[in-house]
């Protein structure tokens, strides 16, 4: 049985944090999202994240070395074009108090978690813009 329960990983850049998703990843029972709030999500096209990563990227930032793009479990949003995501998430309201509304980035948060569910896996969001936001998404998301 999946666990329903989404599994938020907040670190710091450079912390290791890539290891501990990639290492998730290879659970089948997950869906693990790599930098929900990295401003490159913005950019994303399906035909850059259904290809194979850059081998030298993952050199250059001592990342593990992947099988699928970083940002592969987004390719169904970006089909659907149901993604959610906008470029002022990453940094505007950098800062959420517990008791703080952010619609948007509740909105999309909830996307992610429900595209995992729909196909039968957990959700785990591996961030590294998160640690002012954390409490914030532990009060909406349990």
């Amino acid at each position: 049985m999946v666990s329903d329960e989404p599994l938020f990983i907040h670190a710091w850049w450079r912390s290791g944090s890539t290891y501990v998703w990639s290492k998730l990843r290879e659970d089948e029972s997950c869906r693990c999202y790599f930098e929900p709030l990295n401003p490159s999500v913005a950019d994303l096209k399906l035909t850059s994240v259904e290809r194979l990563p850059d081998i030298d990227d993952t050199k250059n930032l001592r990342h593990p070395t992947l099988k699928t793009h970083y940002f592969a479990e987004y390719a169904e949003l970006l089909r659907s074009g149901n993604l959610g995501y906008s470029a002022d998430l990453a940094y505007d309201r950098y800062l959420l108090r517990p008791d703080q509304s952010d619609e948007q980035l509740r909105d999309y948060v909830n996307g992610l978690i429900l595209s995992a569910s729909e196909v039968k896996r957990r959700a785990v969001l591996c961030f590294c813009r998160s640690q002012m936001r954390s409490a914030w998404m532990k009060e909406t998301f349990g």
